[in-house]
């Protein structure tokens, strides 16, 4: 079984990523005295690509753990490493708001969110339907537009979806 992953992004986070790639490029192009601008756009991108799986492995190590254990099919896995994604983020919610600068990630929803999210999807694979719901409304008192946890809401037959929880339904691609 393959298992859908989800890219919503929030195209105005796309700016400081696209600044960030500039600086870099124009910082690479000065430390080579402006010699090779193919080479300093190269040098820009992997600076920010460097920088952004930095942060993937650091602030958002557990997330990214819960991700790779879902693809396996580790749901167990998966929800404990969800479980200490969403007490690091919710200790830490000004860095999850600015996630845009301070990670360089144009996600449409918080890591919060998205912890409560996987938790959920998580915890409906295991058989655990009741504590699932809980999860996808915990997400959706973090965004009432999530559409993502509307649909699982609905999908496992709850009928307290708030109406204004009508977000759009999630954007789906396979995963890699």
């Amino acid at each position: 079984m393959r298992v859908p992953t989800v890219v919503s992004v929030k195209w105005p986070y796309v700016v400081p990523l696209a600044i960030a790639w500039l600086a870099a490029s124009l910082a690479a192009n000065a430390l080579l005295g402006r010699r090779d601008i193919f080479l300093s756009v190269i040098l820009g991108l992997g600076a920010v690509s460097a920088y952004r799986l930095a942060m993937r492995f650091t602030a958002a190590r557990h997330h990214t753990r819960g991700m790779r254990l879902v693809k396996r099919q580790d749901f167990a896995g998966a929800l404990e490493a969800f479980r200490q994604s969403t007490e690091f983020w919710g200790r830490h919610r000004r860095l999850d708001s600015l996630r845009c600068i301070t990670m360089l990630s144009p996600g449409l929803y918080s890591n919060l969110e998205m912890g409560w999210t996987n938790a959920g999807f998580c915890l409906s694979q295991l058989g655990r339907h009741e504590e699932a719901r809980e999860a996808y409304r915990k997400a959706l008192e973090l965004n009432p537009d999530n559409g993502m946890a509307v649909t699982a809401l609905r999908a496992l037959g709850d009928p307290a979806v708030p109406p204004a929880a009508a977000g759009r339904g999630p954007e789906r691609r396979e995963g890699p």
